[in-house]
């Protein structure tokens, strides 16, 4: 009996301290959902994979130019990852990224960059340092707005 009382708090800590790999690898794997979805309508450094005609990257081309439509499609990339994300983790998974938000976001950030590169982009200086400005702007806010709206669902 004593040992199901202690498998009991295991889970129970468990929940409280999620793991920080596990909560990473749900950051990606919506990462790579989402960033599926928001190649369909925003062409980032080029890349369109599915052949689309209208690209929100071009609105945002025309809007306010190269540099902004850069920060616009990478805000929009992560805000949109961050947002999806936020939706499957429980609180204390979502109070990890947010202890960590460097660490998570960073990493995130990078590994989209060298996908990107993979992908066959050119990701040339100042252009790839505005998009992960945007990226990091991006994440952030969702993180916080996130904070504040998901109160209201629970």
């Amino acid at each position: 009996m004593d040992w199901l009382l202690q498998l009991c708090c295991l889970k129970g800590l468990k929940k409280v301290f999620p793991n920080p790999y596990l909560v990473f690898l749900k950051l990606l794997v919506s990462q790579i959902v989402f960033g599926g979805v928001s190649l369909l309508v925003c062409h980032q450094f080029g890349v369109n994979p599915f052949g689309t005609a209208w690209s929100l990257s071009n609105w945002f081309m025309n809007l306010a130019g190269h540099n902004f439509c850069m920060f616009a499609c990478g805000l929009f990339y992560m805000a949109g990852t961050v947002s999806v994300v936020q939706f499957f983790l429980s609180l204390e998974e979502v109070d990890l990224i947010e202890k960590r938000r460097f660490l998570f976001f960073g990493t995130a950030i990078m590994i989209s960059i060298f996908s990107f590169l993979l992908l066959g982009a050119d990701v040339v200086g100042t252009m790839g340092l505005i998009w992960v400005f945007g990226a990091g702007v991006g994440s952030v806010f969702s993180l916080e707005a996130g904070a504040r709206v998901r109160p209201l669902f629970a």
